[in-house]
Order: C-alpha cells, then structure tokens, then sequence
C-alpha cells in the first residue's frame, strides 16, 4: 500500500475501494480486473486510488489481508459464541464454517482460490494461520490441560495448516473425485485422530 490511510474519511475511501473490488471479482472474476473498473464499480477516481494503491496487485493483496482477518475474527467469533458438547463437534462445525465461508461472497474467494498460483498471497496466509492458532491453541488448552505447551502448539502448526491446505485445494480445483461430505468427515477424523494421540 502506498500510504496508510490516517483519517476515518481516507479509511472509508480505502475501504470502498476494497469492497468495490471484492464485489467485482465476484461478479466478473479477477482475470478481467483492472484499476478503472475498481474506479467505476465504486464511484471513486482513479487518481484517488492511485494516492493509496500504486496498481492492481497491490489492492488486491491489501485486500487479500484484509479478508483473511475478517475470516479469522468471523471464525474466532464463532467458535467462542456457541457452545460444543465435545472436541470433535466442535471440529466438525469448525470445518462446515470453513467450507460454507469460502463459498459465500458471491463467489469471491472461490474466484481467488482459482488464481491462488498467480496472487502474492503468503501474508495473507500467515494471517489466517495466526488467527486460528490462537484460537485452537486457547480451546485445545481447555481440552489438553496436562500436556506439554509445545507439543500442543506443535500439533496446532500441523492442524491448521493441514486444514487450511486440504480446504483450499479441494474448493480451488473442484475435485469431482471426492464429495465435499467426504473431504469434511476424513478431515474431522484426521484432525480428531491426531490430537488424541
């Protein structure tokens, strides 16, 4: 990003031209992005966009960021507003989350799933990854409450990691192969298996 946006209008300004682009690359797809349509779709000039974004890449990947805290504060908040009978339940609806965000927003991260190989999206990545091991690492404590710290936030790396990756895979190429049920129940057992040894 070329300047931070200080004052509340520049954050709103920055933050529509955001959705503006979120919105577009739902609708039409990434390939045909490009700043103008960014400037038409949210009624800003190009000018002012270009006073925070020196081009395309570099909004997208802000909004990149941007999404993958949003994901991550959603799930945090999901996870800690409901109430789960055990472990596993609670993977299991973690996992539907995963699956039913990803193909909410009119298509938009399934569009960016599909052009993942081209997009700088390693922070976005850490962004994500930090979120959920956090989050895993305050409810495995609640559940593991004698084991080493260590070997638990080791074994947190390899789940969120793991599932993050299976995720992306399977909804970014749309493996017919496998229904998404089946993705959904291994990763539950995999997950459940792991943790319990």
């Amino acid at each position: 990003m070329r300047k931070q946006p200080q004052q509340k209008r520049a954050r709103e300004l920055v933050n529509r031209i955001l959705k503006a682009t979120e919105n577009y690359i739902g609708l039409h797809g990434l390939e045909d992005l490009t700043t103008p349509k960014i400037s038409e779709h949210s009624g800003i000039s190009v000018g002012s966009i270009y006073q925070y974004f020196s081009n395309k890449q570099e909004i997208i990947e802000s909004l990149l960021e941007y999404k993958s805290h949003e994901l991550g504060q959603d799930f945090k908040q999901f996870v800690l507003c409901h109430s789960f009978p055990d472990l596993k339940s609670m993977i299991t609806a973690s996992i539907d989350f995963g699956f039913e965000q990803l193909q909410a927003n009119n298509g938009y991260y399934l569009e960016i799933l599909r052009h993942w190989h081209s997009l700088n999206g390693q922070k976005s990545i850490q962004i994500l990854q930090t979120h959920f091991s956090e989050l895993c690492m305050y409810i495995l404590g609640k559940f593991y409450t004698g084991q080493n710290p260590e070997r638990l936030e080791l074994k947190v790396f390899i789940v969120v990691n793991s599932t993050i990756q299976t995720i992306m895979s399977y909804c970014s190429q749309g493996i017919n192969k496998y229904s998404e049920q089946d993705i959904k129940q291994e990763l539950t057992e995999m997950i459940t298996g792991y943790l319990e040894k």
